[in-house]
C-alpha cells in the first residue's frame, strides 16, 4: 500500500514537470521558444543623427550596448552594423563629441534597424565679465556688472531656450538677452544692488558666478566660474573745461590723475548736442593728466573721463557741460 502511494505522489510530480516544461520559454538558444532562430546571431543597425532637422548624421560617435558587452563607433554616415546573438532589447549608451551622451534601450523584438538623436551641446565661447563704477554729481554713486558671451548651438540658435548668470551664496540669477543682429551673442547689464543691498564692491571679486544654458528638450551645461577681478572705485575729479565754461581754439581737458596701482588707461568721451552724438577718445596714457582736441564744430558738449584696466573694467566721472566757439 505505501509503494502504491509512493508512486501515484511521484507520477503526479512528473505531470507538473511536464506541464512546467511546456511554459513560455524566452530563451532565444532554445528551439521551443517563442524567439527562437535557426541562426545563431542576428545583424542590427543603429544610426546616430542629430535632434533637429537636417538630422546630420553624426561620424565617430561611440555606441557602447552593455548587455551584450560590444564597443562600436560609427562611420562617416553615422552608421554602424553588426552581428551578436538574439536578445530582446539592446542596452545602449551613445557619445559623440560636442553632443549631450544619451542612455536608451532599444526594443529588438520588432526592429533590427535603429536611429538615435543626440542633442547639440552649446558652445560658451568670448565670456566678457566686467565692472562698472560710475560717478555722480549730486547723487550716490553707483557699481554695475556687464557680462557678454558667445554662445553657438550646433543644431539651431533657436534650440537656446534660456541663458542665464548664477550665484549661489546670494542665490541670485539674472537672464541674460540675445543680441537682435546676432543671434550668437548674449549679454546683460545689471546693478550690484540686484545681487544684494548689502554687497559691498570690496566683497565683489570673493564671488564665483556661473553661465547656465538649457536648451528645448531639457539638457542644460554649467560653465564658469566667472569672477569680477575688481571694481575701480574712485572718485574723479575734472578740472577743465568746467561746468559751463566757454572754450576756444583747442580745448584741453584736465583731471586730477589718482595714480593706482594697476596698469590703466584714460577714456574721454564727448557728446555734441542736440544730437547726443559720441565721440571716444581711447588709450590715454595712465600717466597722463591731460589731453588736447582740436577744431571742434561749434556749439555745446559735454565730456567726461574713463579709467579702463586691461580687463575691461571702468571707472567712470559725471558729465560736464561746456561750449566751444
Amino acid at each position: 500500500m505505501v509503494r502504491k502511494i509512493i508512486f501515484l505522489l511521484a507520477f503526479s510530480g512528473f505531470l507538473l514537470l511536464l506541464n512546467f516544461c511546456d511554459a513560455p520559454r524566452e530563451n532565444p538558444f532554445d528551439p521551443k521558444a517563442s524567439n527562437y532562430t535557426n541562426n545563431p546571431h542576428v545583424t542590427s543597425t543603429i544610426t546616430v543623427h542629430h535632434l533637429y532637422p537636417p538630422f546630420k548624421p553624426i561620424a565617430d560617435a561611440q555606441i557602447i550596448v552593455k548587455n551584450l558587452g560590444l564597443f562600436l563607433i560609427t562611420n562617416r554616415n553615422g552608421k554602424v552594423i553588426f552581428e551578436h546573438p538574439p536578445v530582446d532589447s539592446l542596452e545602449i549608451t551613445v557619445t559623440a563629441n560636442g553632443c549631450f551622451p544619451k542612455e536608451t534601450t532599444l526594443d529588438e523584438t520588432t526592429n533590427d534597424v535603429h536611429t538615435i538623436y543626440l542633442n547639440a551641446m552649446p558652445e560658451i565661447s568670448a565670456v566678457h565679465f566686467v565692472s562698472n563704477y560710475n560717478n555722480f554729481e549730486q547723487t550716490p554713486s553707483t557699481t554695475s556688472l556687464s557680462i557678454q558671451s558667445h554662445i553657438y548651438d550646433a543644431d539651431s540658435p533657436l534650440d537656446l531656450k534660456a541663458v542665464y548668470l548664477f550665484n549661489s551664496d546670494y542665490h541670485f540669477s539674472v537672464d541674460l538677452t540675445r543680441d537682435p543682429n546676432n543671434d550668437e551673442l548674449f549679454g546683460k547689464d545689471f546693478y550690484v544692488s540686484q545681487i544684494s543691498p548689502e554687497l559691498t564692491n570690496a566683497e565683489l571679486p570673493e564671488l564665483n558666478f556661473f553661465l547656465i544654458v538649457k536648451n528645448l528638450n531639457g539638457d542644460s551645461i554649467i560653465n564658469g566660474p566667472y569672477t569680477i577681478r575688481r571694481v575701480i572705485e574712485t572718485e574723479l575729479q575734472l578740472l577743465h573745461p568746467a561746468d559751463g565754461e566757454t572754450v576756444r581754439d583747442s580745448v584741453v581737458f584736465q583731471w586730477v590723475n589718482p595714480e593706482l596701482t594697476f596698469d590703466y588707461v584714460f577714456n574721454i568721451e564727448l557728446l555734441k548736442f542736440p544730437s547726443f552724438e559720441s565721440t571716444y577718445y581711447r588709450g590715454i596714457s595712465g600717466d597722463a593728466s591731460q589731453f588736447t582736441v582740436k577744431n571742434l564744430a561749434k556749439g555745446r558738449y559735454s565730456w567726461r573721463l574713463e579709467i579702463e584696466d586691461k580687463l575691461g573694467n571702468l571707472c567712470q566721472s559725471y558729465y560736464i557741460n561746456f561750449y566751444y566757439e
